[in-house]
């Protein structure tokens, strides 16, 4: 990881960073490595330049998150991704609608995606 992560005089400001991580899940994702830039201020945070090798195939695009508003709602995840998935192992990733369209492929091989929304 390197960054400006956290403001020293411990307000909360305009973060900026990178990070490269081997074996996670996002949502159920299974992940083995990937780097991405994140840059995230009070209301918004963005990660961008995503690269991630899946067990079965990869991804590279850019996810952001909005904070909830009451005027707004609940928080809203945009994305927008390029890839070869498994459906399967990405039912949880972007939602409920999303995981309806997934659940229609029977191929347990990946298949090329490319994606753009908000949930």
């Amino acid at each position: 990881m390197s960054g400006r992560w956290r403001d020293p005089s411990g307000n909360r400001r305009n973060v900026f960073g990178s990070v490269r991580f081997d074996s996670l899940s996002y949502r159920n994702l299974p992940v083995e490595s990937g780097r991405v830039i994140i840059r995230a201020d009070s209301n918004r945070t963005i990660a961008r330049d995503l690269e991630l090798d899946l067990e079965n195939g990869w991804v590279k695009g850019k996810l952001s998150w909005e904070k909830y508003s009451s005027v707004k709602g609940p928080a809203v995840t945009s994305f927008e991704l390029q890839g070869a998935v498994t459906p399967s192992d990405c039912l949880d990733a972007f939602g409920p609608n999303t995981r309806e369209t997934l659940l229609k492929f029977e191929s347990e091989e990946p298949i090329y995606i490319k994606a753009k929304g908000v949930t």
